[in-house]
């Protein structure tokens, strides 16, 4: 579409909406519901869903983040997703990375191949390397013990009331 051109009909508008990928997006402030770009900054703003391939957000938030290189500094997120993830003194329900630093941070699930954290918590922590300071209520060998007692115990309750129907 030329820049000159003039949108007329409801279809020319969903076909621009559609084609329009921005290159760097930058939100100061203020919200915006999904996002989609090579590069997404925020500062003191949110979104809803941000797909880029850099993420860069300083006191800001989103539900979700799916990017190649995400950086958080006193942010928050629900759900992070990437193969680079720096995390500074930010907050994040789930985070699913290659490799992930975090400082001063509180995770609740983080499935991740190399960990970096200092001075952070996390309640599920599945990792092969971790280093540094992190404190845990679930560790890779905790969440497997749970697993197994869960399972046993689930295992047993059916065999008992198998039992006990089977004897009436």
């Amino acid at each position: 579409m030329d820049n000159d051109e003039t949108i007329t009909t409801e279809e020319d508008i969903r076909t621009t909406e559609e084609d329009i990928r921005p290159e760097v997006i930058h939100l100061d402030g203020g919200a915006i519901q999904n996002v989609e770009a090579d590069q997404v900054n925020i500062h003191q703003g949110g979104a809803t869903r941000i797909i880029a391939s850099s993420v860069d957000i300083a006191q800001g938030g989103a539900v979700s983040i799916s990017g190649d290189v995400v950086g958080m500094n006193r942010s928050g997120a629900l759900a992070v997703q990437g193969q680079t993830i720096s995390l500074n003194e930010s907050n994040t329900g789930v985070l699913i990375s290659d490799t992930a630093t975090a400082e001063n941070t509180g995770i609740g699930v983080a499935l991740v191949q190399n960990a970096d954290i200092q001075n952070s918590t996390a309640f599920i922590l599945l990792s092969q390397h971790v280093n540094g300071n992190v404190e845990t209520v679930l560790d890779t060998r905790g969440t497997l013990l749970a697993g197994l007692t869960a399972g046993i115990t689930v295992g047993l309750l059916f065999l008992v009331g198998k039992m006990i129907r089977g004897n009436r």
